[in-house]
């Protein structure tokens, strides 16, 4: 494959596996040609397969050639609930002042809205253990528990698939167990796109 534009001349964006091959008369081979994007951009390359060696006068050859494109993307996800934004411009979940013991919850939805399927992991960062994140009984996640082994831990809170234009929801619980003000994050990690980490803060405060 001969990159032709959209790329820099030091890297190959499109490669053909195998480059060289040998073809008996009338048989056939396949090749591959992938297609690793290095930026968010469209790529354009020619195709060009010629005959080697010696060719009869009589049965002159044509190269083969043909343009192959492509576009590079990133999966993206965006947070729909909560709505409300704190002064830095983050998703705040701001909960009642509570009862000691009691509880309140609220719901957490993250929308598909890119152009690939997205592998999301949820860390709940929670130093006062008030806060809990449970998926909706529509959404699938796996968890850093497993009800059926109390020794498996997974190293994220919740992980998860989210297919194209699809929501994912969960349910975020605050009890409180101090008189104190509670503070904690969710942080929201996009896997293969290190650029659209969300940071989701938890405030809420009980008293007796």
């Amino acid at each position: 494959v001969h990159n032709v534009r959209g790329v820099n001349k030091l890297s190959y964006v499109f490669e053909v596996e195998p480059s060289r091959c040998q073809i008996a008369p009338r048989g056939h081979v396949y090749a591959t040609v992938s297609f690793s994007p290095l930026s968010m951009q469209n790529f354009s390359g020619l195709f060009e397969a010629t005959v080697d060696g010696p060719t009869l006068a009589t049965t002159p050859t044509k190269n083969l050639s043909f343009e192959v494109s492509g576009e590079g993307h990133l999966p993206r996800v965006s947070v729909i609930r909560p709505a409300t934004r704190n002064k830095q411009g983050q998703p705040l979940f701001q909960f009642r002042k509570l009862l000691l013991g009691r509880q309140e919850c609220h719901q957490l939805a993250l929308l598909n809205n890119g152009p690939l399927p997205c592998r999301v992991d949820l860390d709940l960062i929670d130093p006062d253990s008030c806060y809990s994140v449970i998926p909706a009984e529509d959404t699938e996640a796996v968890m850093n528990y497993d009800n059926n082994n109390d020794d498996v831990r997974h190293p994220h809170t919740a992980s998860l698939m989210i297919d194209i234009g699809k929501t994912a929801t969960f349910t975020v619980k605050f009890v409180p167990n101090a008189v104190q003000q509670n503070t904690a994050n969710i942080k929201i990690s996009i896997v293969n796109n290190q650029y659209e980490d969300t940071l989701i803060q938890l405030v809420g405060e009980g008293y007796q």
